[in-house]
Formats: C-alpha cells, sequence, structure tokens
C-alpha cells in the first residue's frame, strides 16, 4: 500500500497506541479479558486496510472529501465508496473465525451503544473515537 493513501507506519503505531490504551483502561476497570481488549484494539480499524488495498484511488477521494468537508472519515468512505470499513474489518474478523466478542465491537465501533445490546452481560470497552491512521 503506498503511503499517500495510508500511512502503514501511523496506521500500525495508531493500532498499538489503541491496542495498549484499550488493555490499560480494561485493567483499571477491573475487567479481567484485558488481552481480548487488547486484540479487538489492535484490529478495530483493519478494515481500513483492506479498503485502501483493495481500492486506493477510491479510499484517497474519501481521503480528500474529509479534509474538504470537514467530516469524519468513516462517514467519507460510506459515501464514496458504499461501504463501512468497521463491518469491513468485522466479516474479515468473522471469516479468520475470531469470537464474536472480538469482531462484534469493530463492526459497531461507530455506535458502541448497539455492542452493549448485542453482549448484555458481558462487558465491553468502546473506545475513545473513531481517529484516522492517515498521518
Amino acid at each position: 500500500m503506498h503511503n499517500d493513501v495510508m500511512s502503514m507506519e501511523a496506521y500500525w503505531c495508531h493500532s498499538i497506541n489503541t491496542a495498549i490504551v484499550s488493555r490499560e483502561l480494561a485493567w483499571m476497570s477491573n475487567f479481567l479479558d484485558n488481552e481480548r481488549v487488547f486484540v479487538n484494539g489492535l484490529l478495530q480499524d483493519i478494515g481500513h486496510r483492506f479498503t485502501y488495498q483493495a481500492v486506493p484511488e477510491r479510499a484517497v477521494e474519501a481521503v480528500e472529501m474529509v479534509d474538504r468537508e470537514k467530516m469524519p472519515l468513516h462517514e467519507a468512505e460510506n459515501a464514496i465508496l458504499g461501504l463501512k470499513y468497521a463491518e469491513i474489518g468485522a466479516e474479515v474478523m468473522h471469516r479468520w473465525d475470531l469470537l464474536q466478542s472480538l469482531w462484534e465491537p469493530t463492526r459497531h465501533q461507530a455506535d458502541p451503544h448497539a455492542v452493549r445490546q448485542v453482549h448484555r452481560g458481558h462487558p465491553t470497552l468502546a473506545y475513545g473515537g473513531n481517529a484516522d491512521a492517515r498521518s
């Protein structure tokens, strides 16, 4: 993948930082499954990676729309590509046979309240926003 579409260094740095923060928040909350939360934080944006590799020209259009319209990246991707990176990421994780408790929060990261409805009685940490990994 070309860095003009998405910096892989920034992508992985963001993913690792999200994983570490997620695990620490889980630990501070006495959530016992903090390693699962770490993996989920690491993989939460994997849909971006697959999307940008598959259709880089359209991904550039979405990034330009973000800069021009001052809108969230996931909304621009949906407008330009007609898909949601979170759903793609969740589907990839599901096809990898990862646990539903890993891919379901990824699917609903733009609407963390939906995760709680899916996993009643199974606490899941929501992430601190949808920061993009372009820069």
